[in-house]
């Protein structure tokens, strides 16, 4: 495995690099999907804006935390965490909430609430069904489902100056009109930052999972809840390390190839005849499922020793 990081740190412990993705489930620490990281010395990323030791977490919140876990050669392992990231996975105005507050349509995604979901208190009633559209702007964190289908972890409202930003899959790659399509909205990056996006020279890039952030919007007609963005940065979703000993990650598998091979957030995930699986079999990996892996993380290649089906 690699010890990126590494080093020894103290009698008979080892020290090595370690990152996980998901829903902030407990503060104080900082509790991802049951991995708990001291934060006393964390550096947190929000948003795009400078990293800070200002810690604005909540729970609910997806977050990336890269650090280091102490392995003694007795007792359990702790983890040290050196930076928190969240990025937000759509933010924009509503522009339909269901009659049974369900689901919130927002930059031409639907946005799924479900008993899990994180109603903010800024939010009348700490109900999505109190939401005006055309009015009010909210910031979604949550995970990637399919194609324009966001499953909330977090709902808040957004005071102030709106930032546009959706995280989806790019289908109907318009490489020379410079566009591409999340769910129902249309995403001109013409005058985007892409550079992170074209670092491989990949062509098209449909099924890609990315994050797009963009300064104007509009309703766009053509579409039922239709939406255009454009754009000032597209990037890809990733774990931004290729090698980690430990790496956790949660999501739904949005990819999946003929042999069995499954992507969750643009990573391929690795099974073996050594992988354990909790809650389901090899034969339960399909489209949408929803899932935490565990396991180590080797030139970009998440190689899983456990896979537990949400």
């Amino acid at each position: 495995n690699p010890e990126a990081g590494g080093g020894i740190g103290g009698t008979g412990s080892v020290s090595v690099s370690s990152v996980s993705s998901g829903a902030v489930t407990k503060l104080s620490s900082v509790n991802i999907s049951g991995t708990e990281y001291d934060t006393s010395n964390a550096l947190y990323c929000i948003d795009s804006g400078p990293c800070s030791t200002e810690d604005r977490l909540k729970v609910g919140m997806v977050v990336l935390v890269r650090g280091t876990v102490q392995l003694p050669s007795q007792g359990t392992a702790s983890r040290i965490a050196d930076t928190v990231t969240f990025d937000e996975t759509v933010e924009g105005v509503v522009q339909t909430v269901a009659p049974d507050g369900s689901s919130v349509i927002v930059l031409g995604q639907l946005v799924e609430v479900n008993q899990d979901t994180v109603i903010d208190g800024d939010i009348a009633d700490k109900s999505i069904r109190s939401l005006k559209p055309g009015v009010d702007v909210i910031v979604v964190s949550g995970l990637v489902a399919a194609d324009g289908h966001i499953v909330a972890t977090l709902i808040m409202k957004r005071s102030g100056t709106p930032h546009f930003e959706v995280q989806g899959m790019i289908k109907n790659h318009d490489v020379a009109g410079k566009r591409f399509e999340i769910g129902q909205l249309l995403i001109d990056y013409s005058g985007a930052d892409v550079s992170s996006m074209t670092a491989g020279m990949m062509m098209s890039w449909n099924n890609r999972l990315v994050h797009a952030r963009g300064d104007e919007w509009q309703v766009r007609s053509e579409a039922p809840n239709g939406a255009s963005l454009r754009a000032t940065r597209v990037k890809p979703l990733s774990l931004t390390v290729d090698d980690s000993a430990e790496a956790k990650l949660q999501g739904f598998i949005t990819q999946l190839t003929l042999s069995g091979e499954f992507s969750i957030n643009n990573h391929p995930i690795k099974v073996s005849l050594a992988t354990k699986f909790e809650g389901g079999t090899e034969k339960d990996l399909v489209l949408g499922k929803h899932l935490f892996i565990h396991g180590s993380l080797m030139q970009g290649v998440l190689e899983a020793d456990e896979v537990i089906f949400k």
